[in-house]
């Protein structure tokens, strides 16, 4: 075990809001880099209610915690519904799957950035169980390819795909566009957009517009996200001739 001392000071450090919330995001990094699964868990068996009320943990750049923590989670905190885990560099797509598919149901929030080892089966098994998902980031994380079923999805606000290997993105992502508010897909070799989708006028003020340059894509133009009245999916323009919006 590292050599790291759990006190009560470290505790009130962590236990938030009533024990509805274990967060080590205030820990300085030093201390964060000697966590271990053993510590994660043993606060989480010790320290909270056998019937575990905790809504929200927060483990970003605990670099030292596995797949291990990730099953006990899953196992132990049922009402779950915010899990932060980015750049927790040793945690795999089984990690992932365990969480998506025991308390999959209750997430609110999923991210899990720069998780290199999290890849096109840990996206996939998300898509399938966490329906009620309103924020997903996984970017920096080595996915190849995006659902066919990603449009699955009806609360999603906030998606980041940033930096992968996605090449196309599926018809059904157009089925997103009444929650999306936030879709970044930058650093992706894309290589074509979706094709279109008859889709109702909408009124102006809904009209959203996401913009992100797609590296090593086929054309170099900006593919826009227009994601409004009468064209729910990319063009390789430089702005959205049907809306008249610059990019």
């Amino acid at each position: 075990m590292a050599d790291l001392l759990i006190d009560k000071a470290l505790i009130d450090k962590v236990k938030k809001e009533n024990g509805t919330v274990l967060t080590f995001d205030n820990l300085s990094d030093s201390v964060k880099e000697k966590l271990r699964d053993e510590h994660i868990i043993g606060i989480i068996d010790k320290h909270f209610m056998l019937d575990c009320a905790i809504k929200e943990i927060d483990l970003t750049d605990c670099v030292g915690i596995t797949d291990a923590t990730l099953v006990h989670i899953a196992n132990k905190c049922k009402r779950l519904k915010h899990l932060f885990v980015s750049r927790c560099v040793n945690i795999t797509e089984d990690g992932i799957q365990a969480i998506a598919e025991k308390i999959g149901k209750n997430l609110d929030s999923l991210y899990y950035s720069g998780c290199n080892r999290c890849t096109d089966a840990a996206l996939q098994a998300v898509v399938q169980h966490c329906p009620n998902l309103v924020e997903l980031w996984a970017d920096d994380t080595g996915i190849t390819q995006m659902p066919e079923s990603i449009g699955n999805l009806p609360k999603l606000r906030e998606l980041c795909l940033e930096n992968n290997g996605i090449k196309a993105i599926p018809p059904s992502f157009t089925l997103l566009r009444h929650t999306l508010r936030d879709f970044r897909i930058s650093g992706n070799p894309l290589q074509h957009p979706p094709p279109p989708l008859e889709v109702a006028q909408r009124s102006i003020k809904e009209k959203q517009h996401y913009v992100s340059r797609a590296a090593n894509a086929t054309c170099t133009a900006i593919f826009i996200a227009c994601l409004c009245c009468c064209c729910p999916y990319f063009y390789c323009v430089e702005w959205c001739e049907m809306c008249c919006y610059p990019s």
